[in-house]
């Protein structure tokens, strides 16, 4: 009888281990901190299960564009490419976040945030390319923008707008086109998804008429032209 109940409660030992595993996510795939969040957790959640090495079962003509979450003092980020991020303009404890990233260089797309001293603090380069959210589209600074993104003498980089939605959204539209090979379709979904305010027309009309190599179309109507509010 007591050999009986020894098994019986090693069994029942067992089973409750099964249990606790699985609840804390150890033994199901695609589990992991950050899973289901609002802002993409889910699906880096699923990239990380899969096996390491193991080629994505994507269609052909499928774009690849990761989400970033929970970094210290950093909000809606992602990475472009290796060595290339976007996001939001950083809270203070962001700037030690990013160095610990290794981020060589913060581009900043703001007219009235003054980061130059805290960037270059933390050991960083600070690059200022301010561009106007109410007026038109300057294409010189989105070209030099995208240049200095493309250099690997400046990666890893960061760069921000207040957001990291729109004027962000457009750089990097505008990167996806001319580095990537993106159609301007494809590269306006992505501006999409991550939060585009269509109330910048400027801004979209812009990404509408560019073609990869071209560079000259300021994408700005004659009737559009003023700078003002939208």
């Amino acid at each position: 009888m007591r050999e009986k109940a020894r098994r019986e409660v090693g069994w029942l030992a067992a089973f409750a281990a099964v249990l606790l595993l699985g609840a804390f996510g150890f033994l199901v795939p695609g589990v992991c901190e950050g899973a289901g969040s609002g802002d993409g957790g889910g699906a880096i959640a699923a990239q990380g299960a899969r096996e390491v090495g193991a080629p994505p079962n994507l269609p052909e003509g499928a774009k690849v564009s990761e989400r970033i979450v929970h970094l210290p003092g950093l909000s809606h980020v992602g990475r472009v490419a290796p060595g290339i991020y976007r996001g939001a303009q950083p809270l203070p404890e962001g700037y030690a976040t990013l160095a610990k990233m290794g981020v060589r260089t913060v581009i900043n797309l703001r007219s009235r945030n003054g980061e130059k001293k805290t960037v270059e603090a933390w050991g960083m380069r600070s690059v200022g390319l301010p561009m106007d959210a109410y007026g038109d589209v300057d294409p010189e600074t989105v070209r030099k923008t995208v240049a200095l993104m493309a250099d690997p003498g400046n990666q890893p980089v960061y760069l921000h707008c207040r957001q990291g939605r729109d004027r962000t959204g457009l750089v990097v539209s505008v990167y996806r086109m001319e580095v990537d090979g993106w159609t301007p379709e494809e590269a306006e979904e992505e501006m999409q998804a991550y939060g585009f305010h269509d109330i910048w027309f400027r801004m979209k009309n812009f990404v509408h008429r560019y073609r990869t190599g071209n560079g000259t179309d300021t994408g700005q109507e004659e009737g559009e032209r003023g700078g003002g509010k939208p």
